[in-house]
C-alpha cells in the first residue's frame, strides 16, 4: 500500500479528484502564478495510478503513500532550471522517498546535476521517463530512467540493462472527476514509481539499508529477461 513511504510529483500541480487521497503538501515554483491546482490534467493522471483509493473506481498502487505535489510547469508545459532544481530541493526537505520528474531541460545544467547528486546521497530515488529527457541526461547516475512499450499485459522487462515497463490501456483519474486512458509514458512512469515505493516500504519494514541504485536493481530483478 506504500504505508510509511512518500513521494513528490514534480509536474503541473496538485490534482483534484474525488478518488484521490489528500495531499501531504504542495508548492509552486513557476513564475506568474499562485494557483497550486493542476489545470492541465498531467499530475492528475499520474496521481490516479499511484494514490487513487476508490474500491468502486480507480485503485492506485500505493494509496497509503504520502503525496507531495509541486507545480514546476506552466500552462504551456514549459519549465525552467530554477523551477526543477527548487522542486527537487523542496522534495528533499520533505524527506520523500521517490521524486517523479515529468521534465528536464534539454541541455545539461550544473545546478540540477548538483541537486540530483545531493538527492542521491539522501536516498531520494528520482524517476524520469526517457521521452522526457535529452541524450545529455542519459548517463546521469543519479536518476532512474524508465523506458516503456505497449503490450497486452503489464510487465517489467530488462532490455540491455534498461528498465522497460510494458503497459496496456491503464485507466486513471482526470480533470473534473473524469477518467481517461493514460498515455504510455504516464502509465509506465507511475507504475515504476509505485513499485519502487512498495519495495522501499518492504526495505523499511525489514530495516534494510538501501540506495536509489539498489531500488533500481530490485526493480530489474522483478523483470523478465528480454
Amino acid at each position: 500500500t506504500g504505508y510509511r513511504t512518500s513521494f513528490s510529483l514534480i509536474s503541473s500541480g496538485m490534482p483534484v479528484h474525488k478518488d484521490l487521497t489528500e495531499s501531504s503538501g504542495t508548492e509552486v515554483f513557476i513564475e506568474k502564478t499562485n494557483m497550486t491546482e493542476d489545470n492541465l490534467g498531467i499530475a492528475t493522471m499520474y496521481a490516479g495510478i499511484l494514490t487513487s483509493d476508490n474500491p468502486k473506481g480507480i485503485k492506485g498502487l500505493v494509496p497509503k503513500s504520502k503525496a507531495f505535489y509541486v507545480k514546476a510547469i506552466n500552462e504551456k508545459k514549459h519549465s525552467s532550471v530554477s523551477a526543477i532544481g527548487s522542486s527537487i530541493l523542496w522534495s528533499m526537505i520533505q524527506k520523500v522517498d521517490v521524486a517523479i520528474l515529468t521534465t528536464l531541460p534539454k541541455k545539461k545544467s550544473s545546478h540540477i546535476e548538483q541537486v540530483l547528486r545531493k538527492a542521491y546521497m539522501m536516498n531520494l530515488c528520482v524517476f524520469v521517463h526517457r521521452s522526457n529527457i535529452s541524450k545529455a541526461w542519459e548517463d546521469n547516475p543519479h536518476i532512474t530512467i524508465i523506458d516503456s512499450e505497449q503490450a497486452e499485459t503489464i510487465s517489467i522487462k530488462n532490455k540491455n540493462d534498461k528498465l522497460v515497463i510494458a503497459v496496456n490501456n491503464n485507466y486513471t483519474t482526470y480533470l473534473n472527476n473524469k477518467y481517461i486512458i493514460a498515455d504510455e509514458k504516464t502509465a509506465s512512469l507511475s507504475i515504476a514509481a509505485g513499485l519502487a515505493l512498495i519495495l522501499i516500504q518492504k526495505n523499511k519494514n525489514n530495516k534494510s539499508k538501501y540506495t536509489p541504485n539498489f531500488v533500481r536493481n530490485q526493480l530489474i530483478n522483478l523483470s523478465k529477461k528480454g
